[in-house]
């Protein structure tokens, strides 16, 4: 095995915390390299028993996974921040998990990824993709799930997500917590005009297609990179990606609903 350690420099200060992980790799004699851009993420002479380890939040975890997916890596989250919904263990824990690693005693979890095509381009999401006003104008969103049109929202935005997207935006939005094994889409407008505009699950199996009426522009950030702006002679197609995203799981450590629960408990 070996390891890309990745470090936020804004999380982790000074390396400090890396600094443990090095220390923890070298005890178990695993070979590691430190990357300092997410972009040189990538097989180690095309070996591919490969692991990252992200030192950050969730949004360290993010702007790794395009390139973890690429290559079909597996990602090992500390977090270092506040939440930390991705990442799998906490600070206190790197000891235990650098041993599992080395005895291979972990599991890899497959997260579904969404697949957004707009303007001829292709980009993936393993939260959600946002269409927001970028002006002082609310946008007229309309949206049709397999070719059947659903609603006709005026809001600020709206939020299609995944089910590991769904603790983030999602659920500051009003949507549902959605256990990640689930095979849905999380359908949420974002401050919406009327009352009839409401959160929707639909099964991932659909093609859920976003268009805009002439009120105004909107810009489309997919897990909270700006990928481009649509207007009303413009439409995106959102879809399950065929790839995933792999987390690896330390044995011991909490599942789903025992985060989720410890979590809700934070300021």
């Amino acid at each position: 095995m070996r390891v890309l350690l990745y470090t936020n420099p804004n999380k982790d200060t000074n390396m400090v915390i890396a600094k443990q992980v090095i220390a923890e790799l070298k005890r178990h004699e695993v070979e590691y390299f430190i990357i300092k851009d997410k972009s040189l993420i990538a097989p180690i002479n095309n070996d591919y028993n490969t692991v990252v380890i992200t030192l950050g939040g969730d949004g360290t975890v993010l702007h790794s996974i395009p390139y973890c997916v690429e290559y079909n890596i597996p990602i090992l989250g500390i977090n270092v921040g506040n939440l930390g919904y991705l990442t799998e263990i906490e600070v206190n824990q790197i000891a235990v998990a650098i041993k599992s690693l080395k005895e291979g005693k972990y599991g890899i979890e497959k997260r579904r990824l969404l697949q957004v095509v707009f303007d001829g381009a292709t980009h993936i999401a393993l939260n959600e993709v946002l269409f927001f006003r970028n002006t002082n104008r609310l946008i007229v969103v309309k949206l049709s799930v397999s070719d059947v049109l659903v609603d006709q929202c005026t809001s600020d935005g709206f939020i299609v997500s995944t089910p590991t997207g769904s603790t983030a935006y999602s659920l500051a939005c009003g949507g549902s917590i959605i256990n990640p094994d689930c095979p849905v889409l999380a359908l949420t407008p974002v401050n919406p005009h009327a009352l009839r505009s409401r959160p929707m699950i639909v099964g991932d199996h659909n093609i859920v297609s976003v268009s805009l009426g002439t009120n105004a522009p909107a810009d489309i950030v997919v897990d909270g990179n700006l990928v481009g702006t649509m207007n009303d002679t413009s439409h995106a197609e959102l879809t399950r990606s065929k790839l995933y995203a792999r987390f690896i799981r330390i044995d011991g450590c909490d599942d789903f609903y025992m985060k989720f629960a410890k979590k809700l408990k934070k300021p």
